[in-house]
């Protein structure tokens, strides 16, 4: 079951844009820092203005979202009280696994991803991220990671992740450079096929489409951001 939906007040301490017209909204609330999961949503409002976005972030005492590109989440502040909605959606419950984990994302699930990253435990042996029609919210980069497996000019990769020493690679439908031009599932369908595995977990933040395609994997250990 899904948390209950309770309101807060916070502090909008920023309102950045960044690549692809994604926005990072930075709140002030120190009990849903403390609180809330990678893979859940919160509600911002303020005014007539409402947006709902991942969380991206967590610290100490403030939290970000990644808001997609959207007019709404331009319309919000760059500083001010707020109000906040949520959590929305249960997220990943664990972020712990018995050997280095696969992240596979999608659209405006990419913030949750980024924000998965930094708690898992392990860190992850390989993150897919998939535009699904929107632009990426980074500026991708070539690789400096081999991965086999793959074809040759699958070689972008996000630079977060790679500074952070994370192997990624990208999917795009409209063909981007250096981007994987099918599905994130058939991306990770050529992986697998070179690395086989009887008990690989993988945590998924994508359609509902994409997450049955996985499910016809035994193998696989399907951690689905709820």
């Amino acid at each position: 079951m899904p948390p209950e939906r309770q309101y807060y007040s916070g502090k909008l301490i920023g309102n950045t844009p960044v690549a692809g017209d994604w926005r990072l909204l930075r709140l002030e609330q120190a009990e849903l820092a403390g609180t809330i999961r990678p893979g859940q949503r919160l509600a911002v409002v303020s005014g007539p203005t409402r947006i709902e976005a991942y969380v991206n972030h967590l610290a100490s005492d403030w939290l970000a979202l990644l808001a997609p590109p959207t007019d709404t989440a331009a319309a919000l502040p760059a500083f001010g009280e707020v109000a906040i909605e949520g959590p929305l959606g249960v997220g990943w419950r664990d972020t712990h696994t018995a050997a280095p984990a696969v992240v596979l994302a999608a659209g405006a699930g990419i913030a949750a991803a980024l924000a998965l990253v930094e708690r898992l435990d392990p860190p992850p042996k390989l993150v897919l991220l998939d535009s699904a029609g929107l632009p990426f919210p980074f500026r991708p980069q070539p690789s400096t990671f081999v991965i086999g497996g793959l074809p040759p000019p699958v070689i972008a990769a996000a630079p977060l992740l790679e500074d952070r020493g994370v192997p990624s690679r990208l999917a795009d439908p409209d063909g981007r450079p250096g981007c994987f031009e099918g599905s994130i599932v058939d991306l990770f369908r050529l992986w697998l096929a070179g690395h086989p595995s009887s008990g690989l977990d993988v945590f998924a933040c994508l359609p509902a489409e994409s997450l049955a395609e996985l499910r016809q994997y035994p193998m696989l250990r399907i951690r689905e951001a709820e």
